[in-house]
Parts: structure tokens; C-alpha cells; sequence
């Protein structure tokens, strides 16, 4: 589940959890391509896994086959490190084997930024997003352990983006290590518009806003990333988000806090 993310400074929160989900929806067959080379993508499954004890919500859950077998790759973006993300990983991971006929799961690990890492000398914060997650007893006997892939894309070189050749993943360029100069930006939005990607444009310009609101001024991304209305307007994001937000009020009025849990409370303070 996508933390809601930084709004360009600190102290404010900017809702992702349905434009990602709905950018991996959009895209999958590129995050295959980004995150497990080799394997060819069969399908999209729902994010919303059965209510099992109760209801959790994840980014991306998406069904592919390697080796001639059927797999699962679950993503989950976070825009900095949050408490007990190792036990919430290994959570989703078996709450999604065991709604997909147990097959197999690797977890990934997105950060969108390095902000708020816990210091490399605090052990016990690194424990809690260690690779492999180890969950243990007091007596330090070993319940259960979590293999996954963790990605920090601050430290991501814009090339391995770039080489992959792959349209759905360039809303991941401002994010990248080498990606802080207003030139490299301009040249995305120019592409992504060129290239009619006015389903992924508006993911790009809010990620650009995380990162570099104050160095570059929100003026200054609102006219590099412009398209008019009437173009976004008639995209499919558009009219996912008016109808993901008709449908939030329905259920906000129906919902308790005793029927679901919105996991996206694990990733605010």
C-alpha cells in the first residue's frame, strides 16, 4: 500500500494510493519488464485482498510465469521508511499466496526517496526492513523469514529506467539518482506529451512536485508538464479517478472502522 506522499515540502501528504494502483494496473507488462527480467506477464489481479481477518489494500499484484510456472509479484511504494514495514511485507505476501492457490510471491520494495531512513547505526530500525525479514521470538528462535527486492530509487541511474524501452515506466525518471537538472525534466514532459501519455503525464508531474518543488518551483513544473483539460479530461485515469471518488463517498458513508482496516493508516504518522 502507497504511503500518502510528500507534496513538494515537508509536513504535507498527497493521496497516490489509487494513481498508483492504477498506473500498475495501466502498465503491467513494464514492471514485469522492470522487476523480474525473463518472465512473461499473463495477467492483473485485484488489489484487494478477501477479508480474511479483515480487509488490506496493496499497490500492485500482478500474475506472471517463469520456468514455465505460474507466479505472483507483489509491489508496494512507499515515499519513506515507516515502523513494522518488514511484518507488513511479510503479511501481504502471505495474505496474497493464500488468496491466489498458495503460488509462489516476491515482494518488492519501492522507495520513491532517501528521506527519514533510519541511521545505519540504529539496529533495530534496520531490522524491521532487513532482506531477508527474519520474524523472531524473545528467545531469538526464528518464526518465519521474507527473501524480497527492495528498490531505492534515489540511488536508480536514469539509464537502467531508460534501457528497459518500456513507455510506462517514465513516470519513474524524476525519481532517479541523476535526474535533477531542469533540462532532463523538460525533455521527459516534451516526450510523454509527444508520445500522447496523458494517462502516465500527471504521475510524473507529481512525482517532479515531491522531489523538486522547492528547487524548481511549482510554477515552473505546472508549465513543463501542461496538457489541457480537455485532453485529461478524456483519458481513462480521469474518469478512474472521478469514479474512484464517487465511490469513496458512497462507502465512506456506509463504512465503520470495525467492518475494514485501511492499511494505508500503517503509512501515516
Amino acid at each position: 500500500m502507497a504511503d500518502k506522499g510528500l507534496d513538494g515540502k515537508e509536513g504535507e501528504w498527497r493521496d497516490w494510493d489509487g494513481t498508483i494502483k492504477g498506473w500498475v494496473n495501466e502498465c503491467p507488462q513494464d514492471f514485469v519488464t522492470w522487476l523480474r527480467k525473463g518472465a512473461i506477464f499473463k495477467r492483473s489481479l485485484a488489489t484487494e485482498l478477501k477479508k480474511i481477518v479483515t480487509d488490506f489494500d496493496i499497490d500492485g499484484l500482478i500474475e506472471f510465469e517463469e520456468e514455465g510456472q505460474p507466479a505472483l509479484m507483489e509491489v508496494e511504494f512507499q515515499s519513506s521508511y515507516r515502523r513494522h514495514i518488514g511484518d507488513r511485507m511479510l503479511l501481504y505476501n502471505d495474505l496474497v499466496s493464500a488468496q491466489h492457490n498458495y503460488h509462489p510471491v516476491w515482494s518488492y520494495l519501492v522507495y520513491l526517496s532517501d528521506e527519514r531512513q533510519p541511521e545505519l547505526k540504529n539496529v533495530a530500525l534496520q531490522m524491521e526492513q532487513a532482506n531477508p525479514f527474519i520474524k523472531r521470538m524473545p528467545d531469538g528462535t526464528e518464526i518465519k523469514r521474507l527473501y524480497y527486492t527492495r528498490i531505492d530509487m534515489a540511488e536508480v541511474p536514469m539509464r537502467d529506467i531508460r534501457i528497459l524501452g518500456r513507455d510506462g515506466l517514465l513516470p519513474l525518471i524524476p525519481l532517479t539518482q541523476d535526474a535533477g537538472e531542469q533540462k532532463i525534466i523538460e525533455l521527459l514532459a516534451e516526450e510523454m506529451k509527444d508520445k500522447k501519455l496523458y494517462n502516465l503525464i500527471h504521475i510524473a508531474k507529481e512525482f517532479t512536485e515531491y522531489r523538486f518543488k522547492s528547487a524548481f518551483g511549482e510554477a515552473w513544473i505546472e508549465r513543463a508538464f501542461y496538457v489541457s483539460n480537455d485532453i485529461l479530461e478524456n483519458t481513462p485515469t480521469h474518469q478512474r479517478i472521478l469514479r474512484e471518488g464517487a465511490e469513496r463517498e458512497g462507502t465512506d458513508a456506509s463504512r465503520t472502522a470495525s467492518d475494514v482496516l485501511d492499511v494505508s493508516g500503517f503509512a501515516l504518522p
